[in-house]
This record gives structure tokens, sequence and C-alpha cells, in this order.
């Protein structure tokens, strides 16, 4: 008899908390911050805006690698100058490489999959770039199973992968995004953005101002952050405006560091043997193909070095990695993770911990002039 009743019981329950599933549900659906629901539709808007010539503000919550297929795809020709890396080497302007036709296609968290996968979206545009610019970050040297956006380009991916002849290609997850679209659509902790994100577009508050649009002054609307046609990044003015807050955040930094509490910098994990081949194979490939490259390593903020640099520190040894590499393949490798050895030892030249201004990365690039030798 209990047996019986068992299913029935179990139906009762469910059927309370149905209206509740529901709920969050409709609300995750309709509100979808980071739009994982509506995926696609804003992201073809902004590589539209910037293969139009003009600039994206009002960029948020977006998935960029899917920005960059749309803009790729695009285009006739690929740039004479390409970027690839991380958000850290995102402020790389055009101006920094004039006259040449130039494009950033940096991602936020990259990972060596999305180098290799953006460099194969641009390198089937035409005769691909004549110089590859890549922002080299001390993660990409350790398997991160916590980064897995770059899954986004998963078939690029794979395509680079295999025309470097590596033993091991990764591959994305089977139904890797339907699975991501379920567990956004049921989950409670998306539903409170969700929330507020609908609640903006209802009442055309806060989100409503923050609307993308297309502007044509690199200037307009300061308090937006701003995707350049360029692909550089200008972030909202208020963004690591307070100095002093900033060290603080730098200091804080350096400590989690030393504790182990930054999941993807292991504090004394050496480079992994699998992705310096895969970073040597790639860079050999390209250079066999006539492309000149460029390696560079973004600072890290002062206030943090001195955490960040302590004897066996992981990203010392991938700094020493990616020299190795570049020596040994005689490509240019400028900047450093140390500020002062970049040439960046001051602390109004970032924006946070991990992000070095404009400034700053453009002295990396930029040759400096030779010293006048008359006294």
């Amino acid at each position: 008899m209990g047996n019986t009743s068992e299913p029935a019981r179990t139906l009762r329950r469910l059927s309370r908390v149905a209206p509740l599933v529901a709920l969050v549900v409709v609300v995750n659906a309709l509100g979808d911050p980071a739009r994982v629901v509506s995926r696609g539709a804003y992201e073809r808007a902004v590589a539209d805006i910037l293969l139009s010539g003009r600039h994206a503000a009002g960029v948020s919550n977006y998935d960029e690698r899917l920005v960059q297929r749309f803009y790729a795809e695009g285009l006739m020709k690929a740039p004479t100058v390409l970027v690839l890396g991380s958000s850290r080497v995102m402020p790389l302007r055009a101006r920094d490489f004039a006259p040449r036709s130039f494009y950033n296609a940096s991602v936020s968290s990259a990972t060596l999959h999305d180098i290799l996968a953006l460099h194969e979206l641009f390198a089937a545009r035409g005769d691909g770039p004549s110089l590859l610019v890549i922002g080299v970050d001390p993660w990409m040297l350790r398997p991160n199973e916590k980064m897995v956006a770059w899954q986004t380009l998963a078939p690029e991916y794979e395509r680079a992968c295999r025309k470097a002849a590596l033993p091991e290609c990764d591959q994305a997850p089977l139904l890797a995004g339907p699975w991501r679209l379920l567990a956004a659509l049921a989950s409670p902790s998306y539903f409170q953005a969700s929330s507020a994100a609908l609640w903006g577009r209802l009442t055309g508050g806060e989100a409503g101002a923050q609307a993308l649009q297309a502007v044509s002054d690199d200037a307009a609307a300061p308090q937006l952050a701003v995707r350049r046609a360029d692909g550089s990044i200008r972030y909202a003015e208020a963004f690591g405006r307070d100095k002093e807050q900033v060290r603080a955040a730098a200091r804080d930094y350096g400590r989690d560091f030393e504790r182990g509490r930054i999941v993807f910098l292991p504090p004394a994990a050496p480079p992994h043997p699998r992705f310096l081949q895969m970073l040597e194979a790639f860079l050999r490939l390209t250079r066999a193909a006539g492309t000149e490259v460029w390696l560079v390593l973004a600072p890290y903020h002062p206030d943090a070095w001195s955490a960040l640099s302590v004897d066996g520190s992981m990203i010392v040894q991938a700094e020493a990695a990616v020299r190795g590499v570049g020596a040994a393949l005689q490509l240019r490798v400028l900047g450093s993770f140390d500020p002062r050895r970049a040439g960046c030892p001051e602390a109004v030249e970032y924006d946070d911990p991990v992000h070095a201004r404009e400034s700053c990365l453009e002295r990396l690039i930029v040759p400096r002039p030779a010293p006048d030798p008359s006294p």
C-alpha cells in the first residue's frame, strides 16, 4: 500500500514546487543578463557595428568569441596586424601600428585554445595577417578546467590543432551549449541577476541607459565601456579611477596569489609541457607561413608584484618559459610580467591588479627613439 502511494506523494511534492521552478525559468529567459538564451543576436549586432567602422558603446555580458567569429566572417581580407590575447592586451590600438590595417581580436580570459582558434578565424580571410601580436599570460601555459569559454570556437580550435600536428587536441563536451542553456534557465543564482535585468528593462532604468549603441566619436559615452572599431577596448571612465583603491586591490591580489586562492594561478606550478608544446608548434606553423610574430608580456600592478614574484612563482616560471620559446624561434618578446622590467613601475598606469593602461602597453610596442648623441 505504501509503495503504491509513493509515486502519488512524489507528484504532489513536485506540483508544489512546479510554479516556483516555472517562475525561475520564465524570469531567467526574459531577463537573461548574460544573453545565454538570446545567444547570437546581440553578438552579431556588436560585430555589425564594428564592421561598419563605428564603435560599440555599452557592450556588456556578451560572448566575445562569438563576436570575433561574426566579425571575421564579415571581412573580405584579414588585417595586416592582428592582436590575440586576453583582456590584458585589449587596450592596444590601431594607432600604435599605423598606417597598417589592424584589428585587436583579444577576448577575456583567453587560453591557448582561444589563440589558436582566433588565428584560424582570421587566417581564413585572404592571406591572413603579416604581423601577429600575441599577449601571453601565465595561465595559458597550464590546464584550466574552469576556463571553458573557448568552446564557443571549438571547431576553429580543432582545425588549428590539427594543422599544427599536435598529438592531442581537446574537444568541447557533447551538448555543451544546450547544457549551459538549461543550467542557466534553472539557476536560482542566475534568477537574481535576471530579475534585476528584467526590472531595469521594464522601467527604463540603468539597464536601459546602458543599451548597446553605435558611436562614431571615440570619446562618446564616457560612462560606458566601448569596443572600438579596431577591436580595442575603452573602459568606462570610472574603471580604475580611484588609484588608492586599486593599490589596495593589488595588495589583496598578491596575498590571494600567495595563499593559492586564485584558481587559475597556482602559486608554484610550472608550465605544463603539453601547453608549451602547443605554443611552440603554433608559432612554428605561423612562422612557416611567413607571418612575423611578437610575444607580449603585459605587466602586473607593482603593488602586487612582490608577492607574485616570490621564489618558484609560476608567474616567474611562465615568463622564463615564454622567453625560452621566443629565443628558440628567434621571436621578439616585448615587455615583462615584472612592472619595472616592463618599464611601467608607477601605480597610476594600472586600472586594477592585472590590467595595465594603454600608455604602458603602448611603450612596450612602439619603439623608443634612440637617445640624442649630442652633448
